[in-house]
């Protein structure tokens, strides 16, 4: 298994990367779910509210949680590859 594919996955879709690493599947399943579900008010607003402070801080945000995530998905599949 390839560790950095996890951490792609992850960072793209929040909780696909633990449900290709088959750990922690509901976690990632729920994060799967809210992922959706956040991103669903995007469609219905235009762009230029997420280049206002409000929208800046929740790009900012989701970004850093990207990285996290990505990131704890790659230490699994690392973690993973040992055994």
């Amino acid at each position: 298994m390839k560790k950095w594919i996890p951490a792609i996955l992850n960072f793209i879709i929040w909780g696909s990367g633990y449900v290709y690493n088959r750990q922690r599947f509901f976690l990632g399943i729920g994060l799967i779910i809210s992922t959706i579900l956040v991103h669903i008010p995007i469609l219905y607003h235009h762009i230029v509210y997420y280049l206002e402070m409000p929208g800046l801080l929740i790009m900012i945000s989701h970004i850093m949680i990207s990285f996290l995530l990505a990131y704890d998905a790659y230490k699994e599949a690392e973690k993973l590859e040992k055994i």
